[in-house]
């Protein structure tokens, strides 16, 4: 399966918001196991990944708390919220939705089309900037996205890959074509590490489970709030979410 419509991949998120209560954007309220953004990856000089929704995307003040100074937009329909005035963001769409539309069945079609996102990444990082990875949900879209990230940035095969971003935002879930692009990606990059080429950045460390109160206690300024509440939710939340999960696979 390739593509898959970005009315297809919204519908996803609006059913995940209602089977976790959530509001429309995917709000969060109280005691719902879930939230805006979470952090994904670090590099040693603190610079972060974050994965996130619609409301983290669109809130200024999360943003400056989390030191974003780049975002990623996985959709084609959500605005760059932030793009222009008195301090813009950095924006980089990548819709990841359409992937099977820019790659061919050669391996460098797939390095060509994940090239920009990882340029964009180290720009920001080499600036001292955290980025913003999101979609409607921060689930589907933007989660394969950081997984894709993960698999870059650590040399990591996709199912180690996603079993560690789950294991940090237990929201995301690849569904539709998106399996097909981390099976690619996965593909190509061992093709050029074969050939000889870094296929990832050994600068970066991720946040791993035994790293991870590591991670936050370097970010805690700017993140404390949604970083303590995604710490104490994780069991909670990976449980609930991969119930929603598994009723709208079982529902599709």
């Amino acid at each position: 399966m390739g593509d898959s419509s970005t009315e297809y991949y919204d519908q996803a998120a609006r059913d995940l918001f209602a089977q976790l209560g959530l509001d429309r954007l995917g709000g969060v309220r109280a005691g719902a196991h879930y939230n805006s953004l979470d952090p994904i990856y670090a590099r040693e000089s603190g610079a972060a990944i974050f994965v996130g929704n619609d409301t983290a995307a669109r809130s200024r003040e999360m943003l400056a708390r989390a030191g974003v100074t780049h975002v990623v937009n996985c959709t084609d329909n959500i605005p760059n919220y932030h793009e222009a005035g008195a301090a813009p963001l950095a924006y980089l769409r990548f819709n990841v939705s359409y992937w099977a539309r820019h790659i061919g069945p050669e391996h460098e079609s797939v390095l060509a089309f994940t090239q920009p996102l990882f340029a964009f990444i180290d720009e920001a990082h080499s600036a001292g900037g955290s980025v913003l990875v999101h979609c409607l949900a921060g689930a589907h879209r933007a989660g394969t996205t950081g997984v894709l990230c993960l698999m870059h940035y650590r040399r990591m095969s996709h199912s180690d890959a996603l079993a560690m971003a789950r294991r940090l935002r237990p929201a995301i879930n690849p569904i539709g074509g998106l399996p097909g692009l981390l099976q690619r990606y996965e593909a190509a990059a061992a093709r050029r590490g074969a050939a000889g080429e870094a296929a990832g950045d050994e600068v970066g460390e991720v946040v791993g489970a035994g790293r991870k109160a590591v991670f936050e206690a370097r970010v805690k300024e700017l993140f404390a709030a949604e970083t303590a509440r995604g710490t104490q939710a994780n069991a909670a939340a990976a449980s609930a979410l991969q119930q929603a999960q598994s009723e709208q696979q079982t529902g599709q």
